[in-house]
């Protein structure tokens, strides 16, 4: 696991905490068994839950989603709010006018960017997902149904492993600050 991974989760700790504990959620609604519950450690599982593979397609596919989507569904709300606060409406920081406002934004932002840089699933599980639906076994509409689904949760596993989201980040972040 790359140096990078593991920076980027530390900046975006609420994001991997709450994707981790959703993770957990998840597996105990699915029944599907869990390791320790440590959310956050230092290493390629920091932001996501010892697990056993959950038996099949439909039950896999749902374990590797949803704790995606309620990420998106708490961070993007807050990250559209930052970001039109600051950046479409100018709410700024001006010298030694320290404006409450703009501190709100700015941790609204921050917030939406770390929920929103944790919403795929770790790059095996979404491999095992790729697998069991291409499967010959899984019925031609479930690989028609979820094609363009799995293609994305494996391209933004490889996205996150790689914290190839960082600079989009960073730039957004100063483009508010800054602009």
């Amino acid at each position: 696991m790359t140096t990078l991974y593991i920076i980027g989760r530390i900046i975006t700790i609420p994001g991997a905490y709450l994707k981790a504990f959703c993770e957990h959620l998840i597996c105990r609604i699915l029944r599907i068994p869990t390791g320790e519950p440590r959310y956050l450690r230092l290493d390629e599982m920091l932001g996501h839950i010892e697990h056993d593979l959950p038996d099949g397609v439909g039950k896999n596919f749902w374990f590797c989603s949803l704790s995606g989507i309620i990420n998106i569904l708490f961070g993007l709300p807050m990250l559209l709010a930052g970001a039109l606060g600051l950046l479409y409406l100018g709410v700024g920081y001006a010298g030694d006018e320290k404006s409450p406002v703009f501190f709100a934004y700015l941790i609204m932002l921050y917030f939406g960017i770390a929920l929103m840089s944790n919403i795929f699933p770790l790059a095996e599980d979404a491999l095992y997902t790729w697998g069991l639906v291409f499967d010959e076994k899984t019925p031609v509409i479930f690989k028609v149904l979820l094609f363009i689904p799995c293609a994305v949760l494996v391209g933004g596993a490889y996205i996150e492993r790689y914290a190839a989201y960082l600079p989009i980040w960073a730039a957004l972040m100063l483009a508010a600050i800054y602009l």
